[in-house]
C-alpha cells in the first residue's frame, strides 16, 4: 500500500470534484499508485503543517494497518506552518476558518488571523521573534530525517520531496546570512542536508523538481488559486515513479 502526506497540493485542491470530496482519483497519489500497482491512503489536508504532516503518518504506521505500508510518498510543505491546540465551538472553527483535527488548529504566518485571541497575539510575536525562521527550518527537516530512519526500519520504499521551490529558498537564504553568529547552525544545517539520500530531498540542493516547479517547467495549467492542475497531478505521478521510484537502489536505501 502507498501512503501518502501533504498538505492542498496532495490532497488535490482545486481539482474538478474537490468540494463534494469526489477528486481523490486525480491526485498525485491515486496516479502514482497506480504506477506501483498497489492501493492508497492519502493522508494530506489543506492547511497541513509539517508537524501535522509527520504526526499523521506516524500515528498511521502506529496503527494495526501500518504493516501493510510497502511504499510512502510524503511531499513536505511550508516550514513555517505550525500548529496549536485550541479549545474551539463549530461555530468558531467556521468564524476564524481553521483547519481543524484533535484540537489542533494550524496556522502560517500569512494565516494569524485563522487563530481566535489571545492565541493570536501570542502567535504574531513568535513569529516575529529573531531565529524564528531557522528554528521552523530545523525542525522540518527532523522530521525528514525521522521519516527516512523508520522507513528504512519497516522495510518502506519512502520518495520526500517540497510542495513548492520556496521551501528550498527558505534554505538558501538562512545559509546565506552572513551572521558568524549562526555558523554551528549552518554547519548543522549542511550536515542534516548531506545525511539524506537524493530520493528523500527531491526539490532540493538541485536534485529533482518538487512539483511547483515541474508544473511551470512543464508550460502546465495551474488553478486559479495556484494549486497543481489535474495534468500537474498526472505527470508528476509519472516522473516520481519513474525517476525515483524505479531507479533508487532499494536494496542499499
Amino acid at each position: 500500500m502507498l501512503l501518502a502526506g501533504g498538505c492542498s497540493y496532495v490532497w488535490g485542491d482545486e481539482l474538478e470534484g474537490f468540494i463534494d470530496n469526489s477528486h481523490h482519483e486525480k491526485t498525485v497519489v491515486a496516479k502514482l499508485a497506480d504506477h506501483l500497482d498497489v492501493p492508497y491512503k492519502n493522508l494530506a489536508i489543506p492547511g497541513n503543517g509539517n508537524q501535522k504532516i509527520f504526526r499523521d503518518i506516524t500515528n498511521y504506521l502506529n496503527s494495526p494497518k501500518g504493516d501493510k505500508v510497502t511504499h510512502m510518498v510524503i511531499i513536505w510543505t511550508y516550514w513555517g506552518r505550525e500548529e496549536f491546540a485550541e479549545p474551539l465551538s463549530p461555530e468558531e472553527e467556521k468564524k476564524f476558518r481553521l483547519t481543524r483535527q484533535d484540537c489542533m488548529s494550524q496556522v502560517s504566518k500569512e494565516r494569524i488571523y485563522s487563530l481566535k485571541p489571545p492565541l493570536r497575539g501570542d502567535v504574531t510575536k513568535m513569529y516575529e521573534r529573531e531565529g524564528y525562521k531557522k528554528s521552523s527550518l530545523m525542525r522540518g527537516l527532523s522530521c525528514m530525517v525521522a521519516m527516512k530512519l523508520i522507513a528504512e526500519s519497516r522495510g518502506i520504499k519512502l520518495v520526500q520531496s517540497i510542495f513548492h521551490p520556496i521551501n528550498w529558498k527558505y534554505v538558501v537564504s538562512c545559509l546565506a546570512e552572513n551572521d558568524e553568529r549562526y555558523d554551528q547552525f549552518k554547519m548543522y544545517l549542511k550536515k542534516t542536508m548531506r545525511s539524506l539520500p537524493h530520493h528523500h530531498r527531491i526539490g532540493m540542493t538541485n536534485i529533482g523538481e518538487d512539483i511547483k516547479t515541474f508544473e511551470r517547467k512543464s508550460d502546465l495549467i495551474e488553478c486559479p488559486q495556484g494549486h497543481p492542475g489535474e495534468d500537474a497531478h498526472r505527470l508528476y505521478a509519472e516522473y516520481l515513479f519513474k525517476e525515483w521510484f524505479q531507479k533508487v537502489d532499494w536494496d542499499k536505501n
